[in-house]
């Protein structure tokens, strides 16, 4: 289906398959900004039309779990100016938590694989 014809759908016709936009995204649009002046665009009229406030601003910080495989791990090797930086930075808040009358931060025990 060509996405220009996306367009012509009424609503006593059948809605193409959710995958069309993402297959003509990454078959023939995916190195053109298409999609981006087309978003541009309709922010435009949007906004000319007075649909747009930026009064109240919204933003969605919905968590959504990976579909990733939890029982596969990477090694890696941390660099030592890494680890240098790491137990400096412990060692200034250990000296703040001290001064507020804390107990020193636990040393975090790696779990072998």
């Amino acid at each position: 289906m060509h996405i220009v014809g996306i367009w012509d759908i009424t609503m006593h016709e059948q809605l193409p398959h959710f995958s069309t936009f993402s297959k003509n995204y990454s078959r023939r649009f995916k190195d053109s900004d298409l999609f981006e002046t087309i978003f541009a665009r309709i922010l435009c009229e949007v906004n000319k039309y007075g649909f747009i406030d930026d009064e109240n601003i919204f933003i969605d910080g919905t968590h959504i779990k990976a579909n990733a495989n939890t029982h596969k791990y990477r090694n890696e090797v941390i660099e030592e100016s890494a680890r240098v930086y790491e137990k400096s930075l412990k060692e200034e808040i250990n000296k703040d938590r001290e001064l507020h009358n804390k107990k020193p931060l636990k040393e975090k025990k790696l779990q072998k694989n």
